[in-house]
C-alpha cells in the first residue's frame, strides 16, 4: 500500500521509494509544462472547431472556415487519408482522420508532460 504526502512528495511503499525533487528544476519545468499545456489545448481546440465544420458542412468559402482550415492544416497533415471520411444520417460527415489526429496529440501531450516529470524529478531507494 502506498502513502503519498503532499508537502513531502515521498512515497513508502514494499519497494521503499522515495521521489525527490531536484533543486530548481520542478519550478521552471512546471511552468514550461503550463505552456506545453496552453498550447495543446489550443490545438485540442482548433481540431474539434474543425471536425464540427466538416461535420455540419460548412461552406469552405468562408472567411472562418478557410481560417480554421488554414490554422489546422499543418498538423492535419500527416492523417489526411488515413482512413475515410463517414457519412451519418442526416448527410453529417464524420472526419475520422481529426479524430485520430486529436488522439495521437493526446498521447504525444501525455508523453511530453511525464517526460517533464521524469526530469524534473528523481525515484531514490531508501
Amino acid at each position: 500500500m502506498a502513502v503519498v504526502t503532499e508537502t513531502t512528495r515521498t512515497t513508502t511503499s514494499t519497494a521503499e521509494r522515495a521521489v525527490v525533487p531536484i533543486p530548481g528544476r520542478p519550478r521552471g519545468l512546471a511552468r514550461l509544462s503550463q505552456f506545453i499545456d496552453y498550447a495543446f489545448w489550443l490545438l485540442y481546440s482548433l481540431l474539434f472547431i474543425r471536425l464540427l465544420l466538416v461535420f455540419v458542412a460548412a461552406s469552405s468559402q468562408a472567411g472562418f472556415v478557410r481560417f480554421i482550415r488554414d490554422i489546422t492544416d499543418p498538423f492535419f497533415a500527416p492523417f489526411r487519408g488515413i482512413v475515410a471520411n463517414q457519412t451519418v444520417e442526416g448527410g453529417f460527415t464524420l472526419a475520422i482522420p481529426i479524430l485520430i489526429a486529436m488522439v495521437v496529440y493526446g498521447l504525444l501531450h501525455l508523453a511530453i508532460n511525464k517526460l517533464l516529470r521524469v526530469i524534473a524529478y528523481r525515484r531514490t531507494a531508501v
